[in-house]
């Protein structure tokens, strides 16, 4: 395995998790937004159904450098909140729901959902409702489903950071791009835009930073990469991430905007691929598998890995911070969400025949 790799015990501190418990609580299931100062927010998803449909989500202010936090209520009852993104610059919130889950009559109103019941690509109850929150107004702007029959993927929200435009996707394969209208003035029918612009399936995850070439990539639910281009609006296939079915959580990029990172993936589907960690060359178009790291962990840690829920690359480009969800225990096969950790992952150099391009370093 090229480079060095620790695993530590996952720890989450800072005063935002013990507020999370307790009636309307839960877990933050998506990756944060940190402004320079280090305030975020976030929203909470919550426990078990079908008793969370009479709640809310949570919503909070904290500081991750100082482990301040301030609950700042519920702020729509009916539904919480798997994915969320915060333009700290201009103090616009968006999160999306999954309301949808409610209304698909494969699951039984007393029953736990599964994947079979609410993930497939083609299931039309993927979707939950568009929260649009001034957070420095501390006021929602807007809640609930948008009227019409555009519905937003309840995993799928994207922000182009340099103008804070915010998209998402449909839940149908294939799957249309929506713009988000985060105007405090916005009409309901005007609340998501269709882009025109379609993919293989719902976006699962994006790029925070642009590419060398300005790009926002881009991964949908079948695995595969797109690259979101701007004025115009355009995307472009990339290329299979993996293999069709693999997506991903987390699409860290390195410094320079040309290497892309990323860990299959959070579900079993990674764990039988033996959880790679794949270098993508968005200059050369290639992708190279720097480590399995399955088969690493159990045979030097004992430690049986199900798969990746978040990645992010060092400021410098040298290091890949990945979470991960396993067990420890003899039996590589007896593999349960149980046992969290964190790996710290010395990356290699890229290679120096790398092919020229517009976006060589």
């Amino acid at each position: 395995m090229p480079g060095s790799l620790s695993s530590l015990p996952l720890l989450l501190a800072h005063g935002a998790a013990p507020a999370l418990a307790g009636d309307g609580g839960g877990k933050q299931h998506t990756g944060i937004d940190v402004a320079a100062g280090g305030e975020t927010f976030l929203l909470s998803f919550y426990g078990d159904h079908p008793a969370k449909r009479d709640r809310g989500g949570r919503l909070f202010r904290n500081n991750v450098l100082t482990g301040k936090s301030e609950h700042l209520g519920i702020p729509f009852a009916g539904d919480s909140w798997p994915m969320q993104r915060w333009d700290a610059e201009r103090g616009v919130l968006v999160a999306i729901g999954e309301c949808g889950l409610y209304e698909n009559p494969a699951l039984p109103a007393d029953g736990v959902p599964s994947g079979a019941a609410w993930d497939g690509d083609d299931d039309q109850h993927s979707f939950g409702s568009l929260l649009v929150y001034d957070s420095d107004a501390r006021r929602a702007l807007r809640a609930g489903l948008p009227p019409g029959p555009l519905r937003p993927e309840r995993r799928s929200l994207v922000l182009e950071p340099r103008s804070g435009r915010f998209f998402t996707s449909t839940p149908p394969s294939p799957s249309r791009l929506l713009e988000v209208n985060t105007a405090a003035d916005a009409t309901p029918a005007d609340r998501l835009r269709d882009t025109g612009l379609t993919l293989d399936g719902p976006v699962r995850a994006a790029t925070r930073g642009l590419s060398a070439d300005g790009e926002l990539i881009l991964v949908t639910r079948r695995g595969t990469l797109y690259a979101l281009g701007f004025e115009p609006l355009r995307l472009r296939e990339v290329g299979p991430a993996w293999n069709d079915g693999a997506w991903i959580t987390d699409l860290p990029l390195d410094p320079t905007g040309r290497w892309l990172h990323d860990v299959v993936d959070s579900t079993w589907t990674g764990r039988a691929y033996g959880v790679p960690l794949v270098r993508y060359d968005l200059a050369g178009g290639t992708r190279t598998v720097l480590a399995f790291l399955g088969p690493w962990l159990h045979e030097h840690h004992g430690y049986a890995a199900v798969g990746a829920y978040t990645a992010v690359v060092s400021p410098d480009g040298t290091r890949l911070f990945t979470q991960l969800n396993g067990c420890f225990t003899d039996d590589p096969d007896d593999a349960r969400h149980e046992q969290p950790v964190l790996l710290d992952v010395a990356l290699p150099a890229p290679w120096s025949r790398s092919p020229p391009g517009p976006s060589r370093p």
